[in-house]
């Protein structure tokens, strides 16, 4: 889900929000959602904390994540990706 907000306090109210409806949604169609999977992460310069709640747990809040192969950070400057990618090419061309 993305929603983009410069207020803190309304994104989090959005996405509580949005997590019930794909939580009902998922529900209606025979789905279980897998929340310690599930995190939320902030993007932009900002330090701020947020607690969406998942079938009665907290999400857990990430500065990081690898998604689909590609490590996503805050920031958004893919410097985490560039280490992560030159380090297994070295490893790769020891080999």
């Amino acid at each position: 889900m993305y929603i983009q907000q410069f207020n803190v306090e309304s994104v989090k109210k959005q996405l509580q929000h949005a997590v019930r409806r794909l939580i009902d949604w998922s529900r209606e169609n025979d789905m279980a959602l897998n929340a310690p999977k599930t995190k939320v992460m902030l993007f932009g310069n900002t330090n701020a904390k947020i607690k969406i709640i998942v079938d009665g747990a907290v999400m857990e809040q990430v500065n990081s994540y690898k998604y689909l192969g590609v490590i996503l950070d805050a920031a958004l400057d893919f410097g985490t990706q560039v280490d992560y990618v030159v380090g297994k090419t070295k490893l790769w061309l020891m080999c």
